[in-house]
């Protein structure tokens, strides 16, 4: 009898703890700041209430939202896209420019290679650089090459080895570039506090998505006013049988209108693919590598774009020395890209890192590049930057503030609250069962 009270005092005591265990996990907070009733948390949710009256619930410990979106325009119809918010924005009512950036899998905290530009957006806040701008990673899909290009190449084994790319790529940059415009660009509006005009809308990328970003901004400077081409890819658009003699890049520059009150903002490094060997000569038959490729390109594209009109203060091209093909670079640049375009370009920070080139005619050294090598040292030079007049970009009205407005009722649990608390209610049935069977047996004895 002993051993029996024993035993249902021990199960008694058990049920209670196993109570009191679950009530505390579900009301005390929890790693991420968060508790069961968002309504009434002093630092979980707080609503985003836009003109729709629909509240987009966003956590303030996590300023990196992240969704899939259906891109109709486009053949994978679903894309990734990662929202950066800048450090004020659940503290403040202000609203925000954007600027959308390709490849969006490398620029946010990526597993892989990142190019840090959540952490430069966060520091230029922080030294008074910028009011905080909104920053939209599209992710690409396994077309990048024909997404990121309204032209075809149709030699692409003289430039990519076919492991890497098919013989023909390219074609679906205006469908890309329609779904920006008309399916992403709304939604982030709709969802966020942003500055929808022109004057506040930027767009960029490296390599491919530095040539679609040339692209947009000439093809539609209704919608974008600044545009960074971080190592463009203008070897993609060539299609004659050297260098240069028939590119389609530069022959669309010169066959349109070039708009004069949009921003161009183009990098290049001195090393970018050096060793990897290309099927490409000039005009008297000479093979070129590609560092000169890269390079040659870039000033190509400013060479062009100058002569069509682009005002100087709207046009700059910056050479990183020793500058390579990969995020490390692009991320030491990026703060440079991101002030020039939004603060008036008057003055170039870390004037050790890159150097302002004039526009000039690089002069041809062919070379075979029989082996493989990747510089991973950056050189130094110093500046040599020339104060810039105000850029030429037309003023927009001043975007109405959106009030942040506590929701009346307590928002649903999304699917993954759900889930956990279905857990939950699961263990305690479950110890509460088993409790009463022990219960039963010991008190039929």
């Amino acid at each position: 009898m002993k051993n029996r009270a024993r035993l249902q005092r021990f199960v008694q005591k058990l049920l209670l703890v196993t109570l009191i265990i679950t009530l505390l996990n579900i009301y005390l907070p929890t790693a991420q700041g968060m508790v069961a009733d968002r309504s009434t948390s002093p630092n979980g949710y707080l609503p985003d209430v836009r003109a729709s009256g629909k509240p987009t619930l966003q956590d303030e410990f996590n300023r990196l939202d992240q969704f899939d979106l259906t891109a109709p325009q486009l053949r994978i119809p679903t894309r990734t896209i990662q929202v950066y918010l800048p450090p004020d924005y659940y503290t403040s009512q202000k609203n925000y420019p954007v600027i959308y950036l390709h490849d969006g899998g490398l620029l946010f905290n990526s597993a892989q290679r990142d190019c840090l530009y959540d952490e430069t957006l966060d520091r230029l806040f922080a030294e008074g650089e910028t009011d905080g701008i909104i920053a939209v990673g599209i992710f690409s899909s396994q077309n990048r090459w024909d997404e990121y290009s309204p032209w075809i190449n149709d030699n692409m084994h003289d430039w990519i080895v076919p492991a890497k790319a098919g013989p023909t790529e390219g074609g679906e940059g205006d469908a890309y570039l329609d779904f920006i415009i008309d399916t992403l660009k709304p939604e982030i509006d709709a969802r966020y506090r942003t500055k929808p005009g022109r004057k506040n809308t930027a767009i960029g990328g490296f390599s491919m998505g530095g040539l679609i970003s040339l692209y947009a901004g000439l093809e539609r400077p209704d919608v974008f006013s600044r545009v960074m081409a971080v190592s463009p890819a203008i070897w993609f658009a060539e299609s004659g049988e050297y260098w240069l003699q028939d590119n389609q890049f530069i022959n669309y520059v010169n066959s349109i209108e070039v708009p004069r009150d949009v921003a161009f903002y183009i990098d290049i490094g001195t090393d970018e693919w050096e060793g990897i060997p290309i099927n490409a000569v000039d005009q008297e038959g000479k093979w070129l590598g590609y560092p000169f490729v890269w390079l040659d390109g870039a000033d190509a594209a400013f060479n062009v774009l100058e002569a069509a009109g682009v005002p100087k203060h709207n046009l700059i091209l910056v050479e990183d020395p020793g500058g390579i093909h990969d995020p490390l670079s692009w991320s030491e640049r990026f703060d440079d890209a991101i002030v020039w375009l939004w603060e008036e370009r008057e003055v170039l920070p870390d004037p050790g890192l890159i150097t302002v080139v004039p526009p000039t005619v690089a002069v041809v050294d062919p070379t075979l590049l029989p082996t493989l090598s990747t510089p991973l040292v950056i050189p130094t030079k110093e500046s040599t930057t020339t104060p810039e007049p105000t850029p030429i970009i037309e003023d927009e009205p001043a975007p109405v503030l959106v009030e942040t407005v506590t929701p009346q009722s307590t928002p649903a649990a999304n699917s993954g609250d759900t889930l956990y608390f279905a857990v939950i209610a699961l263990l305690v049935v479950g110890v509460l069962a088993v409790g009463f069977l022990i219960w039963r047996i010991l008190r039929s004895r």
